[in-house]
């Protein structure tokens, strides 16, 4: 029913935003969906991220059959180290390449402590989009959904490194996103982020 509406619609990818929480993780009495997103994400398990992996599988091969194609967004819970691995290289690495793409959000891969760049350079032919996103210098390495949104070329992130890398790797949808809270109205910060990426890259 989901695949016949989109391709109603015209829409041939569809991304799933965030993981599936660990089983019988529920939001507390007063907690908001920001802190319990937190406590869900410092929750997760190798087990959990394999389920997730065995959930775009199944999904992602359905949808393949009807033209679709399913992807994943990160945030920076899936960099959180779990033994000698992270929720991150178990999704790419149980994944099939052939059902499953990455929508890789530079800002939250940053905000995690990783390099976008490399992330992006290993994952050749598994990310085709990119959330197009600056960081503060300030926001420090973590794992608990807090970052410091900026314009780009007002942060951290070198746009003229990065970009070369995901067209390389298979990118070619390429969305500017911006988090509150903003410095300037959103319009401007939108002209501040489009002359960045018209002047340098």
């Amino acid at each position: 029913k989901l695949a016949a509406i989109l391709n109603t619609l015209g829409i041939a990818e569809v991304t799933m935003p965030i993981m599936i929480m660990p089983p019988g993780a529920k939001p507390t009495a007063g907690e908001n969906f920001g802190a319990f997103l937190m406590r869900a994400g410092s929750q997760m398990t190798a087990d959990d991220w394999k389920r997730n992996a065995d959930f775009l599988n199944a999904r992602g091969a359905l949808l393949r059959k009807e033209g679709i194609r399913l992807g994943y967004h990160n945030h920076n819970f899936e960099f959180r180290p779990l033994g000698n691995t992270t929720g991150w290289e178990i999704l790419v690495a149980n994944t099939d390449p052939a059902s499953v793409d990455f929508e890789v959000d530079a800002g939250w891969v940053a905000a995690a402590g990783h390099d976008p760049v490399k992330v992006l350079g290993a994952m050749q032919g598994r990310a085709r989009q990119v959330h197009v996103k600056d960081i503060l210098a300030t926001t420090k390495p973590n794992f608990d959904l807090k970052q410091y949104p900026t314009e780009l070329g007002s942060g951290k992130l070198q746009w003229n490194a990065i970009l070369p890398v995901a067209w390389d790797a298979g990118v070619r949808r390429y969305y500017v996103e911006q988090e509150p809270p903003f410095a300037h109205d959103r319009f401007e910060s939108l002209a501040i982020s489009h002359r960045h990426l018209t002047m340098k890259v």
